[in-house]
């Protein structure tokens, strides 16, 4: 700390935009417990939901680059939102990606009396069927996967009807509502034969799921995990992202963080610090906007 010059007045607050309890939530309090437990400052983490994660990001973005407030982005909000909703694209651009934090695998599931029982067959029926399928607001992760999913699947037509986030999306097929889902892994597999388990969306079977064939074996070339990283507002100093870097690298190398995020269906996502982080989510973003802009995604007015 000495060396860089920084040395923080108060606890460091990690935003997260969603409520707590969900994947995004648990890899936030897993680092801020470990990058406490190594360094010995105070991290806490500051749920603020709402808006497909607008309401964090302008926060984050607007609060004082001293290095005391940091937000654990995602795919959502820092690789779709900017396409969808103009209001925050410069919010987005100008924040400072940090590092990497976490993977979200996620997967295809059915309501549990769908006869096909796996992705090739649920969608090759789709082709030719009408079918349904949840998704947790327009842009989110559930859309933009299912989206790819049909492109690649040469669907094209399925209703998809969206929800106020990922549980009640699951619950819905659960409940029989509608047919299918893209829900995070972890959630699929803790309901057991509440829902059929079609394929994972990895680019190889994740840890937790490995006798459930990918997306990709089924013949669909569908990669579309989710992701987590930090961000730090703009005219954060470089070497205060320099430090939180060096604190997440520290933390991803930690045996019993790993444990934790695999716990919930999450693994450690290192991109070699904030250059190798700032190059992916700019990928990233590049990709989904594509996929945005072949599905024809608008945001809600």
């Amino acid at each position: 700390m000495a060396q860089d010059g920084w040395k923080p007045s108060h606890p460091i607050k990690i935003v997260v935009p969603y409520p707590p309890g969900g994947g995004t939530d648990t890899a936030a309090r897993v680092l801020a417990d470990t990058v406490t437990k190594q360094t010995g400052l105070a991290v806490v983490v500051d749920n603020r939901p709402g808006a497909n994660g607008i309401l964090a990001t302008r926060a984050v973005h607007g609060a004082s680059p001293d290095g005391l407030t940091l937000m654990l982005g995602t795919s959502d909000t820092h690789a779709v939102n900017q396409h969808l909703y103009p209001q925050v694209a410069k919010a987005v651009a100008t924040m400072i990606p940090v590092n990497a934090v976490a993977r979200v695998p996620v997967m295809l599931i059915g309501r549990k009396n769908l006869a096909q029982k796996t992705a090739r067959d649920a969608l090759q029926f789709a082709r030719t069927h009408e079918m349904t399928y949840a998704h947790y607001g327009i842009g989110s992760n559930g859309q933009i996967a299912m989206e790819m999913i049909k492109a690649s699947a040469g669907i094209d037509k399925m209703l998809g009807v969206p929800y106020q986030g990922g549980g009640p999306a699951l619950q819905a097929v659960m409940a029989g509502q509608v047919d299918i889902a893209v829900v995070p892994m972890n959630a699929a597999l803790a309901q057991g034969s509440n829902v059929v388990l079609l394929g994972t969306l990895s680019t190889q079977r994740p840890d937790g799921a490995k006798d459930i064939p990918t997306l990709k074996e089924q013949g669909f070339d569908v990669v579309a995990d989710s992701w987590a990283g930090l961000f730090a507002p703009p005219g954060t100093p470089p070497n205060i992202v320099a430090a939180f870097s060096r604190f997440t690298k520290a933390a991803l190398e930690d045996s019993e963080l790993a444990k934790r995020l695999a716990a919930q269906g999450l693994s450690p996502l290192s991109l070699n610090g904030s250059a190798g982080f700032a190059k992916f989510v700019a990928t990233e973003s590049t990709r989904l906007e594509k996929v945005i802009r072949d599905a024809n995604i608008k945001a809600e007015k």
